[in-house]
């Protein structure tokens, strides 16, 4: 089955790259240092006193909890249990709550009793009883947090009985009232802080929230929740940055998809929108949370495999846009972003952000299956870890970190761990920390540089260290030290590809250094294709835009995707083989607004985009080549099929969705003028009035469209004209073209678009294989 990337999975794909065209909504969040990226490695294993339920790192400890009346700190160094606590409760513990202090931190207890820890030594600092009974406790925490790095610290008790009508707060660090009884409540439901804001709902109706000065406990102002005039408590509350809070009603009852209200810090309604469901979203949405600037609506449709995001932004003129991703489980939240893990039933395994500024990656290694690959969010990276068969056969972990600002591979690591799921994984400085019941397993980042000199040592000592290509392929263009130790790798003294690439004026000279990681990228290719084409991308991603080396490296690339993709007409199987081709097709595309590409490179291109039926991709690339007849001709023949696809993905034009969806579509599409001619002016003025609801307009259309793209469109294949541009490309490459060489080449064209000028060979070490 082909894998594709999120960006990719659509249904209607061709319609997909037309419509997404337009930007985002979302503002993008203010770039941040990536961060460092090595090779994990596990350093030291652990026991905890118990089974953990809860683990976070403060001052210099791992908390740990089992959250049934056991509280310890572990040394994460070096595994001693510093210190243990067994607090009396009822059935379980009432919360455990970690505070960074401006002293170090202290950890809060609640069981019978409300209890406070030094989290380095485990001395109590004070105690108090919480009043609690076989039928509950009249007082119990409603808040605890900590803000500005640990200069301010709250904690907040309801009490008044078991049905809590009273708020105090007391200091985290004395457990004396600073204030009590400021503020009436009826048993709160869930409260949020700022250092200078506290917002309290109650869980009573008519489910009041209120917005109190935390200093002294003054009440600044309530708002009463309801949706269509019945009152009803929130589904999402949310406090943000700038003391605004956002309360959702998700499900409304009217049909719509959410009911938004923005407050100001004193309750008042700044401003209100209700959310309409879009046409094609027929589930409940289950989440929401603010991302960016923005908001995001989550509507999970399991029975299709996908899931509908909504983004919004919080005020006029109350923007939005939905858009289908390719998972219906719920994201992961991560700095100010949702990331999203790949569903099962979908054809790749990409995992994706939403909020700006947005990525989607494969990542190597691990597998889509939310049975076998968990995903942890650890500080800002996001941990991936394929922990094997269910059955427990396989013990090796695979483990891939992602920087969650960028998307860009941060780390990875195969361990044996033992058998069963990892429970969760935590930042812990530079380090990763994962845990299974009462293990704790420390992972160590080990720096490119040191990775790239047991490189080097596994090479002096005469071993293969192809394995060592194979597992860096994915990350040879993310490190400059790690590309040193590819080239020298890829240097050794063994039979291997040759160090330059063949070709005449159009495959243009690569420099030294270049050239000898696209030879250690072509030998990662051939050991398995996807971790070859990723590399390929990242290279090309790692030159500046519009530059003289991205311009090269596109150019010299063309000569690898003839040898190893067209010329023997096979698509490579793997992790976003196809969709990182297409990435690299449009990339030529941008890089040629300011000069043509060449022919030959773009022919070459645009014969794999017919090869992977992205006839729109191969379109827009021919129609930046300077035209000549065949160029020209090859363009239409890709844009007619492109057109079909349009056509067809837009479905049956009995219904109205479909009418304005192909309206839309057929606005953005850039070969009008190079299909219709002079009856352009006729589609653009048909188009008008399918939009106005025109019955007839709408036959007249599809049937235009229909004798346009021709039944030769609806075969997948690029046409002769795309052929010919294919061969002449293969015979610049081999550079001995002769009389008639073009022509035999185009014998062994198929209608996939694969030139097979090298009849029945196929890839091999040394690249020359093709020019035979």
């Amino acid at each position: 089955m082909r894998r594709r990337s999120m960006t990719r999975s659509l249904p209607l794909p061709v319609l997909t790259a037309l419509m997404l065209a337009a930007p985002p909504v979302i503002a993008a969040a203010p770039t941040e240092l990536p961060l460092p990226e090595g090779i994990w490695e596990l350093a030291a294993t652990h026991q905890a006193p118990f089974e953990m339920r809860t683990l976070e790192p403060l001052a210099g400890v791992l908390v740990v909890s089992d959250l049934a009346g056991s509280v310890a700190a572990v040394r994460p160094d070096s595994g001693l249990v510093v210190w243990t606590r067994k607090v009396s409760v009822i059935e379980s513990l009432g919360g455990v709550w970690p505070l960074a202090t401006d002293g170090g931190g202290l950890v809060l207890v609640a069981g019978t009793t409300l209890s406070a820890y030094r989290a380095d030594v485990g001395t109590r600092l004070w105690e108090r009883a919480l009043g609690c009974q076989k039928l509950g406790c009249i007082q119990r925490v409603v808040h605890a947090a900590s803000h500005d790095d640990g200069k301010t610290t709250m904690l907040f008790l309801a009490g008044g009985g078991l049905v809590q009508t009273e708020l105090a707060r007391l200091d985290p660090k004395t457990g004396q009232p600073l204030w009590r009884r400021a503020v009436e409540v009826q048993h709160p439901r869930r409260a949020l802080s700022r250092r200078d804001l506290l917002v309290v709902e109650d869980a009573v109706a008519p489910y009041t929230v209120r917005f109190i000065d935390p200093v002294d406990g003054v009440l600044r102002g309530t708002w009463d929740p309801s949706s269509s005039g019945i009152e009803g408590a929130v589904t999402e509350l949310m406090l943000l940055a700038d003391g605004r809070t956002v309360a959702v009603h998700l499900r409304p009852g009217d049909d719509a998809l959410a009911l938004v209200t923005v407050l100001s810090p004193e309750g008042r309604e700044i401003t209100g929108r209700r959310v309409p469901r879009p046409a094609q979203v027929t589930n409940q949405p289950v989440l929401a949370t603010p991302i960016a600037d923005g908001l995001a609506i989550f509507t999970p449709e399991p029975q299709a495999g996908v899931a509908y995001v909504t983004t919004m932004l919080l005020a006029e003129p109350w923007s939005a846009r939905t858009e289908q991703v390719r998972t219906w489980s719920e994201p992961l939240p991560v700095a100010e972003r949702w990331v999203l893990a790949p569903s099962v039933r979908a054809p790749g395994a990409s995992w994706s952000s939403i909020g700006g500024p947005r990525w989607a990656i494969e990542p190597p290694g691990v597998d889509a299956d939310p049975q076998r690959t968990r995903s942890f969010v650890a500080g800002r990276r996001v941990a991936l870890i394929d922990h094997g068969d269910s059955r427990g056969r396989n013990k090796a972990h695979a483990i891939v970190t992602v920087d969650a600002v960028s998307g860009r591979l941060h780390g990875l690591g195969a361990h044996d761990l033992g058998s069963g799921q990892l429970d969760r994984a935590v930042a812990l400085g530079e380090d990763l920390v994962l845990t299974r019941g009462r293990t704790i397993f420390r992972l160590v980042l080990v720096p490119w540089r040191d990775a790239v000199a047991k490189l080097r040592e596994t090479r002096a000592q005469g071993v293969e260290i192809q394995p060592w290509l194979q597992r860096f392929a994915r990350f040879g263009t993310v490190s400059r030290a790690l590309n040193d130790g590819l080239r020298g790798g890829a240097s050794n003294d063994r039979p291997g590809p040759a160090t330059s690439l063949p070709g005449g004026d159009a495959f243009a000279p690569l420099s030294p250094e270049d050239e000898r990681l696209v030879a250690a990228l072509r030998e990662a290719w051939l050991a398995k294709p996807s971790d070859g084409i990723a590399g390929l991308v990242g290279l090309l991603e790692q030159a500046p835009e519009r530059s003289e080396r991205r311009h090269t490296l596109l150019a010299a690339f063309s000569g690898l995707i003839l040898e190893l993709v067209l010329a023997p007409g096979l698509l490579p199987r793997g992790e976003d083989v196809d969709s990182n081709l297409v990435a690299m097709a449009r990339m030529l595309e941008r890089e040629s607004a300011e000069r043509a590409p060449d022919r030959h490179v773009a022919a070459i291109y645009g014969a794999v985009m017919a090869l992977l039926d992205e006839a729109l991709t191969g379109a827009d690339l021919l129609a930046r080549v300077t035209p000549d007849q065949v160029v020209s001709e090859a363009r239409l023949e890709l844009a007619r099929r492109s057109l079909h696809l349009l056509r067809k993905s837009a479905g049956t034009l009995r219904t109205e969705t479909s009418r304005q969806t192909l309206v839309s579509a057929l606005r953005l599409f850039p070969h009008l003028d190079a299909l219709f001619g002079p009856e352009a002016t006729t589609v653009g003025a048909l188009l008008d009035r399918v939009a106005a609801h025109d019955i007839d307009a709408t036959r007249e259309l599809d049937a235009l469209i229909a004798e346009t793209h021709g039944l030769r469109a609806q075969k997948k294949g690029a046409g002769p004209a795309l052929c010919q541009l294919a061969c002449e490309a293969t015979l610049a490459f081999c550079g001995d073209a002769k009389a008639g060489d073009v022509i035999a080449c185009q014998t062994r064209c198929t209608k996939t678009g694969a030139v097979r000028f090298s009849s029945g060979a196929r890839p091999s070490v040394d690249p020359r294989w093709l020019c035979r």
